[in-house]
């Protein structure tokens, strides 16, 4: 095939690939309302079958106009899921058409760069020299975003694994608090003070062992990247922590991990809007230059 055959091609492709996207939306939601419509068909003829029995049985006038007018509705139903079918049918068959088509320009693609490349050494254009210059450096500011967002989302990861493991402290901590509260004031009130003792041994191996996991915590990567000297400066405090400010120390650390966390999400946000713009520069900048040395 000829440059300009596969330039009008790929022109076509864009088209091609709305056209398919907004085919798979509709498959998608015809596919819904067919289950329904079914239902809603099959629910009309069981309607009709109990009336047809009772009219076996009983001649009156009332009972055969019902009838009639549940064989209508059953109609309206069985013609509604029919033509939802046959839309279904024919949005498929564009599915398919459409995607053979983007397959067909894909599998050009090789030669059409080929063959572009071949004409492009042939020009001298001080503009589209400029284009190119332009079409480079969006796309090293793509691939620089790409690479700081795939960074990003995997401290985002580790900070998502260190909100949750403070959430699941909060709710541990505060609760051993209330238990031990419980267990001083049936001491006080009973004098049940041995019971009282070893249910209180026991409580102080659980508090021991959540302190370890907050000083696992203070290991956790996602400290030593994004947390500042202040958000880290309450770790050196673990050493003296009471059973009385755990609870507190894993609320502020909580507040903090939030803080980042927001942070961390906004950074995501704007990466992506950046992914998205230069991809659409990139996209505009390929598309001038190609209508230029095609057309050349």
């Amino acid at each position: 095939m000829k440059l300009r055959q596969l330039y009008e091609q790929r022109l076509e492709l864009d088209h091609l690939k709305k056209k398919l996207e907004e085919a798979l939306l509709l498959h998608h939601e015809l596919d819904k309302q067919s289950y329904y419509l079914r239902m809603d068909m099959e629910k009309e003829q069981k309607d009709v079958d109990k009336l047809e029995k009772k009219v076996l049985i009983s001649f009156k006038k009332n009972t055969e106009d019902k009838l009639e007018k549940e064989k209508y509705e059953a109609n309206q139903a069985r013609i509604k899921y029919n033509n939802c079918m046959f839309e279904m049918k024919t949005t498929k068959l564009n599915i398919e058409h459409y995607q053979k088509k983007i397959d067909e320009i894909n599998k050009n693609k090789k030669e059409y760069d080929r063959l572009l490349k071949e004409k492009r050494n042939l020009i001298k254009n001080s503009y589209l020299e400029e284009l190119e210059e332009k079409y480079m450096s969006s796309k090293q500011r793509y691939m620089d975003a790409k690479e700081k967002l795939s960074e990003v989302n995997k401290s985002f990861s580790i900070c998502k694994d260190a909100k949750e493991l403070i959430r699941r402290l909060s709710g541990v901590s505060s609760s051993r608090i209330s238990r031990r509260d419980s267990i001083l004031e049936r001491a006080f009130f009973y004098e049940d003070i041995d019971i009282a003792q070893k249910e209180l041994n026991q409580l102080q191996k659980e508090m021991d062992k959540l302190k370890i996991d907050l000083i696992k915590l203070k290991n956790n990567e996602f400290y030593e990247k994004f947390a500042n000297e202040k958000e880290k400066s309450f770790y050196h405090r673990f050493d003296k922590v009471t059973d009385l400010t755990v609870w507190e120390t894993i609320s502020t650390t909580l507040t903090q991990i939030n803080e980042v966390y927001m942070k961390m999400q906004s950074m995501i946000d704007d990466l992506n809007n950046e992914l998205e713009n230069e991809k659409k520069i990139g996209k505009e900048l390929k598309k001038e230059m190609d209508s230029i040395i095609v057309n050349a």
